[in-house]
C-alpha cells in the first residue's frame, strides 16, 4: 500500500508540474478548449477525479507541514492549495482554522475549480472584473482585496519607446511583435516564430524567454539562419497583381524578382514600374538573365547554369 500511495503521489507530481507544461507546449489548443470547458462546469457537481488525483496525494504532506508549523498566515498562489487548506478546515483541524488564509489569483482570470476554495479568509485578485465570476462560485465579496497584477520595480519604471528599443539594440521604427510564453508558455514558441518568419509584413520578434535556457537556444539558432523568404507565384505578367504587389510595398518588404528570362521587359520590369509609382521606396532587385546577348547553347538547365539561376547547387 506504500508502495502504491508514493507511485501514485509521483504521479500526480508529474502531471500537475510537467505533465501539464507537456500539455500546453503541445497541445495547445486541447488545453485551451478544456480550460475553458472547466471555468463554466457545474459548481454543485462534485470534483471526484480532481479530488482522488490531485487533492488526495498532497493532503497528508500539507496536513503535516500545518500541524508542526501552525502558520498565523498561509498564501495559496495556486488552485489546489486553497482547496486543500478549505478541506482541512472542514474537517476540523484547529491549526488550519486559526491560520488566516489568503489564496492569490495570479492570472488575469478565475481559474477552474477555484468554488471549491470558497472556505479561505481572502481571495487577492489582479481586478474587479472578475467579480461576477466570484460572486457566481460562491464568494462573498467582503472577501476579495484587488491589488493588480503584481511586477518587479524595474518593470513599472516607464522608459521611451525608442530608448528602449536602442538599449535592446532591435530597429526603432520597425513593427515588433514580443511575445512571452511565462512560466506555462501558450504553445511551442520556436514552432510559432519559424511561421511568422515565413509572413510577407516586414516585423521584428523580441521573444522573451526567463529562464528557459534550450528554448534560447533554438531561438538564437533561428536568428542566425534569419527569416526565410516568401515565394510567390506570379501566374501572369500581364495583367500583373498590383494589388499584392502595392500591399508588399505598404508593408516594406524587400522584393526580389526570378525569372527564366532577361530582365528587360519581363516580370522584373513589370513589378518595378509598379513599385516606382507608387512613389514609395524599398529594396528590389532583379533576377534573370542580364541585358546581353546569349553565345550559349545547351538545354534549359544548361542555360539557366551559365547565368547563375541553378539554385540547387
Amino acid at each position: 500500500k506504500d508502495g502504491q500511495k508514493t507511485r501514485k503521489k509521483k504521479i500526480a507530481n508529474w502531471m500537475v508540474n510537467d505533465g501539464y507544461f507537456t500539455l500546453v507546449k503541445y497541445f495547445i489548443k486541447f488545453a485551451n478548449s478544456n480550460f475553458e470547458r472547466l471555468k463554466v462546469r457545474n459548481i454543485n457537481k462534485k470534483a471526484t477525479t480532481l479530488r482522488n488525483n490531485f487533492i488526495k496525494p498532497a493532503f497528508a504532506d500539507i496536513e503535516k507541514v500545518v500541524n508542526d508549523f501552525k502558520p498565523d498566515a498561509v498564501f495559496c498562489a495556486h488552485t489546489f492549495a486553497g482547496i486543500i487548506m478549505t478541506d482541512l478546515r472542514n474537517q476540523g483541524n484547529e491549526n488550519a482554522k486559526k491560520a488566516r488564509v489568503v489564496t492569490v489569483v495570479s492570472d488575469y482570470d478565475v481559474a477552474p475549480y477555484t468554488e471549491l476554495l470558497t472556505g479561505v479568509d481572502f481571495v487577492v485578485t489582479p481586478s474587479d472584473d472578475f467579480d461576477d465570476v466570484l460572486k457566481a462560485k460562491g464568494f462573498d465579496l467582503k472577501k476579495r482585496i484587488t491589488l493588480g497584477i503584481p511586477v518587479q520595480t524595474k518593470f513599472a519604471k516607464h522608459i521611451d519607446k525608442i530608448d528602449a528599443r536602442r538599449e535592446l539594440g532591435i530597429d526603432e521604427n520597425k513593427k515588433t511583435i514580443m511575445m512571452m510564453s511565462g512560466g506555462v508558455g501558450f504553445g511551442n514558441i520556436a514552432k510559432l516564430v519559424m511561421n511568422l518568419n515565413k509572413c510577407s509584413s516586414d516585423f521584428q520578434i523580441v521573444c522573451v524567454c526567463g529562464r528557459n535556457a534550450k528554448l534560447k537556444q533554438k531561438l538564437e539558432k533561428l536568428k542566425k539562419q534569419g527569416r526565410k523568404p516568401y515565394v510567390i507565384s506570379m501566374h501572369t505578367v500581364k495583367p500583373i497583381d498590383k494589388e499584392l504587389i502595392l500591399d508588399l510595398v505598404d508593408k516594406g518588404v524587400e522584393i526580389n524578382t526570378f525569372e527564366e528570362h532577361t530582365i528587360v521587359g519581363g516580370l522584373g520590369t513589370a513589378v518595378a514600374e509598379v513599385i516606382a509609382e507608387s512613389g514609395k521606396g524599398i529594396k528590389f532587385k532583379r533576377f534573370g538573365i542580364p541585358d546581353v546577348f546569349s553565345h550559349y547553347v545547351g538545354n534549359q538547365y544548361y542555360i539557366k547554369d551559365q547565368f547563375g539561376l541553378n539554385f540547387d547547387k
